[in-house]
């Protein structure tokens, strides 16, 4: 498991993401800093990027998109996601030992 990257409180996943806006494709990559990295094809404009990301989040971790929030970095690249009792456990977040 990728336990520098994510941590859990009770029934909530707490993940650190660095996320690039303005891609050709929306995609979950490797990890880098402790941090997973995503692409969003939304620009960072208007919280378009926010709401790509949350959206993209809930379906990963099959849950509602009321289950996903942004705790810090709403207004950066670097961002701590919260999702509230996922339905399901990536097989990216799982792969690397």
């Amino acid at each position: 498991m990728k336990a520098h990257c994510f941590y859990w409180r009770g029934n909530t996943l707490y993940l650190k993401v660095h996320v690039s806006p303005q891609n050709r494709r929306n995609g979950i990559g490797d990890v880098a800093g402790g941090r997973v990295r995503v692409r969003l094809k939304a620009p960072p404009v208007d919280g378009k990027a926010n709401k790509e990301l949350i959206g993209m989040m809930a379906s990963e971790f099959e849950t509602a998109k009321s289950r996903v929030w942004i705790v810090t970095g709403v207004r950066g690249r670097d961002k701590l996601i919260a999702i509230d009792c996922p339905g399901s456990i990536p097989p990216w977040l799982e792969d690397t030992p």
